[in-house]
């Protein structure tokens, strides 16, 4: 027995202790199990309530099983499972990416988190997916979009011109790039 708070000694339970979860919380007829243990630590903490007059309480964890999420361009949805025994966010960017979404912005414990990326039309891009509780690192999950595929400018023809020596010829070049890239043209007398 020790004082590990509260107002009596109590014996501090461990995380493999027999005594953890192996009550279920009863919340009706003649002794409800009470809401908190001795500490003033709500119950349960866990699937079920402590034995005793203590309820274990394990250290603030979060992990993710990845660090990181390739899409093609084309886009898609990937899962990245946290585990937790906090309350958690999640954000991508702090919001500044529109192609990027989460099936879930916070939780509470263990939870399976949905990222989409939405079909990618320009350049290869990236953003960060970041998991955060209060008194814990961050936890940051990298994730990358292959680039579309850069097809060739359209031309419309400009046809054959004919000039005697000196004159001038003025023509306009017209043309699109369905990836919106800069398009340089240029001419030369030979």
């Amino acid at each position: 027995m020790a004082d590990n708070g509260g107002l009596t000694l109590t014996h501090a339970l461990g995380e493999w202790s027999p005594a953890v979860d192996i009550a279920p919380a009863v919340t009706d007829g003649d002794s409800p199990t009470p809401s908190k243990d001795q500490r003033g630590i709500s119950r349960p903490q866990g699937s079920g309530v402590d034995a005793g007059s203590y309820e274990y309480v394990s250290d603030p964890s979060m992990s993710v099983d990845l660090t990181s999420l390739d899409f093609s361009e084309a886009g898609g949805t990937q899962d990245i499972a946290l585990t937790a025994n906090v309350s958690w966010t999640a954000a991508v960017d702090d919001g500044s990416i529109p192609w990027l979404s989460l099936s879930h912005s916070s939780g509470t414990g263990d939870a399976t988190v949905s990222v989409s990326a939405a079909a990618n039309t320009g350049p290869a891009r990236s953003g960060t997916v970041t998991f955060s509780s209060t008194g814990l690192d961050s936890v940051a999950v990298a994730v990358t979009q292959a680039a579309a595929p850069n097809t060739a400018p359209r031309f419309q023809i400009i046809g054959n011109k004919t000039v005697k020596a000196g004159q001038s010829i003025t023509f306009q070049v017209i043309a699109d790039d369905e990836e919106d890239n800069v398009l340089q043209y240029s001419a030369a007398n030979p």
